[in-house]
């Protein structure tokens, strides 16, 4: 499979036009997803979204995800109602160990726009997406968000564009993976 730019956001993923500058990627956080499918890396921008990146290294750092899964999945197949599909899966801590947990404060999508394929974001519980493909009505003042602040990207996928495909793609009633994919591990590399 042809590699695939992936990137991470606060909530979903956001296409739209940011650059990365010469060097920024230099030095910045990277993260290892062991799902039982297989690993994928990711690389969060702490410089330009440093309260969501912030939010989810916090996450990994206390080990918020042990014991989590990817257990949604969207796609255009399983979301007839919606006059606009994402392609997407959400992961993050066990969806029972979650409810009720506080809103965490998210960066909005107004300066982080992304030409890339798909992104990363964190969701407001932080559980967080990788969105496949471009989802420009996720970007600030995009048509997904009731709010028109959209969900920016923290950072993207550089290693294991198929897992993601394989979670997206796995057995699912609606939207909810049946079973769930589970999280093995998810560690800082750097």
């Amino acid at each position: 499979m042809a590699s695939t730019s992936l990137w991470l956001a606060a909530g979903a993923l956001v296409a739209g036009g940011l650059v990365p500058r010469a060097g920024v990627a230099q030095g910045l956080p990277r993260v290892v997803i062991q799902t039982e499918l297989g690993s994928l890396e990711v690389e969060v921008d702490s410089v330009r979204a440093p309260v969501d990146a912030g939010n989810f290294l916090h996450s990994v750092d206390t080990d918020a995800y042990r014991g989590g899964t990817f257990h949604q999945t969207f796609r255009s197949d399983n979301q007839p109602e919606k006059p606009v599909k994402m392609e997407a899966i959400q992961g993050g801590a066990e969806p029972a160990n979650s409810k009720g947990a506080p809103a965490i404060a998210l960066e909005s999508a107004e300066e982080k726009r992304l030409s890339e394929n798909s992104s990363m974001s964190i969701a407001r519980a932080a559980d967080f997406f990788i969105c496949i493909g471009a989802q420009p009505e996720l970007a600030f003042n995009g048509c997904g968000k009731r709010d028109g602040r959209g969900t920016g990207s923290f950072g993207k996928v550089i290693r294991g564009a198929d897992v993601v495909k394989q979670i997206q793609t796995a057995r699912a009633k609606e939207q909810r993976l049946t079973p769930p994919i589970r999280i093995v591990s998810i560690s800082r590399t750097r």
